[in-house]
């Protein structure tokens, strides 16, 4: 048994022939990353859609020189601006293991927080919020 492939089924061969041409390179640059990052983004995601490994001393940290300081950031007052960068978000929720150290059965966003109220909970809620707050819908992946 290959749980690699239970994990990951085989994709077919168009998909891994297409996997740089169905590739939005303008969204890539709209999100600020230059040439050099959107070859290795694109190395990379060819070599997931291969299935190649990927090992973890070829990726490399970006400088601090491409990190923008949080307090050089302006503010946004208008909720049309707020309700543009929202409707860009996707939110991952990714909680770890089972929480079984903890003395748990089931996964950590079940822990609950307050009367029946679970983490998970919380983030249904907050993402909830800001969709009816700005009108917009973000994915809870």
């Amino acid at each position: 048994m290959d749980l690699a492939s239970d994990i990951y089924p085989p994709l077919p061969t168009e998909t891994k022939v297409s996997a740089v041409k169905d590739l939005d390179i303008s969204l890539l640059k709209s999100l600020g990353m230059d040439d050099t990052e959107i070859k290795a983004f694109i190395k990379q995601r060819v070599a997931y859609l291969q299935k190649n490994h990927i090992f973890i001393q070829d990726i490399s940290i970006p400088d601090k020189s491409s990190f923008v300081d949080y307090s050089s950031l302006n503010n946004v007052e208008s909720k049309g601006d707020v309700r543009a960068m929202l409707s860009k978000l996707a939110v991952i929720k990714l909680n770890g293991g089972l929480c079984t150290s903890m003395g748990c059965s089931g996964g950590k966003g079940l822990i609950e927080v307050k009367s029946n109220v679970t983490f998970l909970d919380l983030t249904v809620h907050h993402i909830e919020h800001l969709n009816s707050t700005y009108g917009v819908n973000i994915p809870l992946l």
